[in-house]
């Protein structure tokens, strides 16, 4: 149970880390952020659940894939239907008022 929580929490603590450099820093948002972020942020959780199954290291390869597919997935329908649709995967800065 410490270990899920823990998990849980280095997460967390990545997601908030990379959100509070994204808007502080004022990074851009180009494909190539979106990438690293995506890989970075999915990285820790592909670490977390292979520390769970008992191989970090398998689990920190496909952690980055799985964020660089992502943030190419999202980037390609933001490109396809208008930049109007960006607001479907950056839904709290834009009820917080920042314009992305």
């Amino acid at each position: 149970m410490v270990m899920w929580i823990t998990g849980i929490a280095v997460v967390a603590a990545a997601a908030t880390l990379g959100d509070f450099i994204w808007y502080t820093v004022g990074v851009r948002h180009t494909m190539v952020a979106g990438i690293v972020h995506g890989a970075l942020l999915l990285s820790a959780v592909g670490v977390v659940l292979g520390v769970a199954a008992g191989r970090p290291l398998k689990g920190l390869p496909i952690g980055t894939l799985a964020g660089i597919g992502g943030a190419l997935t999202s980037g390609s329908v933001t490109t396809a239907t208008g930049r109007a649709s960006i607001s479907t995967t950056t839904a709290a800065p834009l009820q917080l008022g920042v314009n992305p």
